[in-house]
């Protein structure tokens, strides 16, 4: 059988260096998170500017539609100021704004949604770094047990006692014979 201090030396860097791992696994977790959440927070500020850049693009069509109208009913004689031809007109401004209002809402839920998810991700990262330091702590733990299992006095029957080197204020070999 290995010398106990050998024993306990290999299960306590064994312990570290899964701990450690578990530890940079976390971290690694994390910043990936964040990153992951800074691409999902540029994408929706390219959402918001592009939704921005869509509604005017609608807002001109608007107006070379509505110049369009106007030019067409003054060259027909029409009175483009009063009766019909003016009715016409406000209701292409009002049907092209409303358009442009739509664009700006859909592009705008897009991009709320995107900042939402951006939310989300960084919340995981946080978790998975959280869930590997529980792990890494849970390592350090089991290997202190262990390396205390290892040291622990062993009862004239051969068999080690569970757990750790606090037994050794109980037990002593003169009582091993209430263990028979």
């Amino acid at each position: 059988m290995c010398d106990p201090v050998i024993m306990t030396t290999l299960a306590v860097v064994a312990g570290g260096t899964q701990a450690y791992s578990q530890y940079s696994q976390g971290r690694a977790a994390e910043a990936t998170g964040n990153y992951n959440a800074r691409e999902l927070e540029n994408q929706a500020t390219s959402i918001r500017s592009k939704g921005a850049e869509e509604e005017n693009i609608k807002r001109r069509e608007t107006a070379e539609f509505a110049s369009k109208q106007r030019a067409m009913m003054g060259a027909s004689g029409i009175d483009i100021e009063s009766g019909s031809a003016a009715d016409l007109q406000q209701d292409t401004q009002l049907i092209g704004e409303v358009d442009a209002l739509r664009i700006r809402r859909n592009y705008a839920e897009k991009a709320d949604t995107t900042d939402r998810q951006a939310v989300q991700t960084k919340a995981e990262g946080r978790a998975a770094k959280r869930a590997a330091n529980l792990s890494a702590m849970g390592t350090v733990l089991t290997t202190a047990a262990t390396a205390g299992m290892i040291n622990a006095p062993v009862p004239a029957g051969g068999q080690a006692l569970a757990g750790t080197p606090v037994n050794s204020k109980w037990y002593t070999d003169s009582s091993a014979f209430m263990l028979a």
